[in-house]
């Protein structure tokens, strides 16, 4: 193995261990994963997975994106447990604040990485659409529980 691919490995287990140790965290103490997801993901999201991103921008974006819709699972279910319809509100809240921030942070780096024109605009289109099935997948799996 290179040491590129010793990075990525190093900067997937960070994330996902980021995201475990979060919602353990909110576990026992409920709005500590609800109040700081926007800080713990953006951080992983637009610093932890850098060089994934230019590694292989598309699966970084579908693992980043993977990640928020998995960090929201776990915090209804896992980190808060029962919400009342205004807990709800305040984990979608949250999620939104998270969603819009990794999704520009990855539209600065479609741009940042890209080498020509053609390439930024087929970034930009993963990302894009990215964006737009997570929004569906949110609404249709996760927006209920």
């Amino acid at each position: 193995m290179n040491k590129q691919t010793i990075i990525n490995i190093v900067a997937v287990i960070t994330g996902l261990t980021l995201v475990a140790l979060n919602n353990v965290m909110g576990h026992y103490n409920p709005p500590f994963s609800i109040t700081y997801t926007p800080f713990i993901m953006t951080i992983i999201i637009a610093g932890i997975n850098y060089s994934l991103y230019k590694a292989d921008f598309s699966a970084t974006v579908f693992y980043s994106f993977s990640l928020l819709l998995v960090n929201d699972f776990l915090i209804r279910t896992y980190a808060g447990g029962d919400h009342d319809q205004e807990g709800k509100g305040w984990i979608s809240m949250f999620f939104a604040i998270t969603y819009i921030l990794s999704v520009i942070s990855m539209l600065i780096y479609s741009v940042a990485i890209s080498t020509d024109n053609k390439a930024t605009k087929s970034n930009i289109w993963v990302v894009l659409t990215g964006a737009v099935m997570t929004v569906f997948l949110y609404i249709g799996l996760l927006s209920n529980i």
